[in-house]
């Protein structure tokens, strides 16, 4: 590293006071979060130029603006313009008497990246909040409790087939019973019920097209029968269940 002694250049100086208020607000932050009002303080306002509306920003003004931005209602940033420390000590001292005089810089604007966050969180907590409340969907909720975890979902995978599973709405009896499509809900094999946890699972008619989907589920956690929710959260036993309900083409007839 180069040292040179003597003044700096007012570029140099512009962002050693931008590197200092940056430390400055990193330093806060842990403060910030105890539940504490911080208050920083500079000599000169372009210690504070990341906070102007419309300004260019380098990358150190950017690392401000995104340290600043959880912690805003919490911050509060004053130029103090006497150059002196005495100064700074009067600074302190008159910060809480009203009409001061001090000059207390605008709210801070949240940086693009920040919006982007917060407007993404707002979506999906509601999205989750609508997930949970809807009362159709029951099975659907069952593979995919949460919004988050549905994201293994890719078009090249919802076949006609597995789009039944997923939402309840098949070809297997216990579904088409429920509206009087075929006379009784029971399986071929004889089992009381042909639902989706049957087909899965038990049913002996589709025992050989299974056999992939219970050794993928042995190797990853030994679980079977397991929790829906479980299977798409492994990407091997998530691929064996789709490989399984396509080879079994039971979705793809009926049989009264």
């Amino acid at each position: 590293m180069k040292v040179t002694n003597g003044p700096l250049s007012a570029y140099n100086l512009h962002q050693a006071r931008q590197l200092s208020v940056l430390h400055a607000l990193i330093q806060a932050s842990h403060v910030v979060e105890s539940g504490w009002q911080v208050e920083i303080f500079a000599q000169h306002i372009s210690s504070f130029a990341f906070a102007r509306y419309g300004a260019h920003l380098s990358e150190v003004e950017r690392l401000c603006v995104d340290a600043t931005a959880p912690y805003r209602e919490n911050l509060r940033l004053v130029v103090c313009h006497p150059p002196s420390a005495e100064g700074i000590q009067l600074a302190l001292a008159g910060c809480d008497i009203p009409g001061s005089g001090l000059n207390v810089l605008p709210q801070l604007l949240i940086s693009k990246t920040s919006y982007r966050h917060s407007i993404s969180k707002l979506v999906r907590d509601a999205w989750q909040a609508e997930w949970q409340s809807c009362y159709n969907g029951q099975l659907t909720r069952e593979f995919f409790p949460t919004v988050q975890s549905a994201t293994v979902l890719h078009p090249n995978q919802l076949c006609r087939q597995v789009a039944q599973i997923l939402s309840g709405h098949s070809l297997l009896k216990e579904h088409q019973f429920r509206f009087n499509f075929t006379t009784s809900p029971k399986c071929d094999c004889g089992a009381v019920s042909d639902s989706v946890s049957h087909f899965l699972f038990q049913c002996p008619l589709f025992s050989t097209q299974r056999l992939a989907f219970p050794t993928s589920c042995s190797s990853e956690d030994g679980h079977w029968p397991r929790p829906l929710a479980s299977i798409p959260a492994y990407p091997n036993i998530w691929k064996a269940f789709i490989a399984f309900i396509r080879s079994s083409k039971r979705l793809r007839r009926y049989s009264a």
